[in-house]
């Protein structure tokens, strides 16, 4: 990555890449090694490009060393970040122990290629203590920091399980999406609910308030306001799977998680200059 300041701010869509870039400063002994989650279709419009594509544009070779980059032009605003990793209490997470080797320190500071993490990931065994359901969605609650509402949480954990499986390179993210939800429905989709039974836990918290007060006035209320929402919940899951998938398709085919065109990147740059 670029160590000379430039107007833009360089990310990763591959997660094991920034994990494993995290793990370089971290060993290096930088000690706050932060990974910022964001929701591209938060941005300004226009104000992301996949690296390689604005490399063509500028009559530049492409490059695979950029293949999972892209450029974000001068900021990320606060509403576009989902959730910060910090990489030193993750080394102590749920996470690290499903995946140790992202975050297995080198030797003599020697660096890793990102090849070899993926070779190492390829060849790790999981079995069904260490890798469940149950586990998966602690990991990306409790040490990702995704809320259960977030769409991303059912992408991210057909990628965890894909790395499970040995998919751990970007060009198997298309084979997951076709496959994994085909022949691993029963884990996602038990995941899934997961998930959904979390969402419905933290809206009766977010109740509690009203719900105390009910109690003390009539505890046979409060017992059958609670089954109410916990049956009503339950019966719902179907309703809630299939809009969360109404709201993905919505978004790939609106476009809204596709990156902007070069031209329309340069156009912006240009009119945020104008601007400043």
């Amino acid at each position: 990555m670029n160590r000379i300041a430039t107007p833009v701010i360089s990310t990763t869509w591959d997660l094991l890449r920034a994990l494993n870039h995290a793990r370089t400063l971290y060993g290096d002994g930088h000690i706050d090694v932060l990974v910022l989650c964001i929701d591209t279709t938060l941005l300004e419009r226009g104000s992301i490009v996949p690296c390689n594509a604005l490399r063509h544009e500028l009559g530049l070779d492409q490059n695979s060393l950029f293949d999972t980059e892209s450029l974000i032009w001068q900021r990320i605003p606060e509403s576009a970040i989902l959730t910060r990793l910090t990489f030193r209490k993750l080394q102590s997470s749920t996470f690290a122990a499903m995946f140790p080797a992202c975050f297995t320190m080198p030797i003599c500071n020697q660096k890793r290629c990102l090849a070899e993490l993926r070779s190492e990931l390829c060849s790790a065994v999981h079995d069904e203590v260490s890798f469940n359901p149950r586990v998966l969605v602690q990991a990306i609650l409790e040490d990702l920091g995704f809320c259960p509402d977030d769409l991303v949480c059912d992408q991210i954990s057909i990628i965890l399980y894909g790395w499970r499986l040995g998919y751990s390179c970007p060009k198997d993210l298309s084979f997951l999406d076709k496959n994994v939800l085909v022949d691993h429905k029963d884990f996602i989709r038990e995941t899934q609910y997961r998930l959904y039974c979390t969402s419905v836990r933290n809206k009766i918290a977010s109740q509690a308030k009203r719900l105390s007060e009910v109690s003390l006035t009539d505890a046979d209320t409060l017992e059958e306001t609670v089954d109410r929402i916990l049956s009503e919940s339950l019966e719902r899951f179907e309703r809630w799977e299939g809009q969360r998938a109404a709201m993905q398709d919505r978004l790939f085919e609106k476009g809204e998680y596709d990156e902007p065109s070069a031209h329309a990147f340069l156009k912006y740059c240009r009119l945020d200059n104008q601007t400043r």
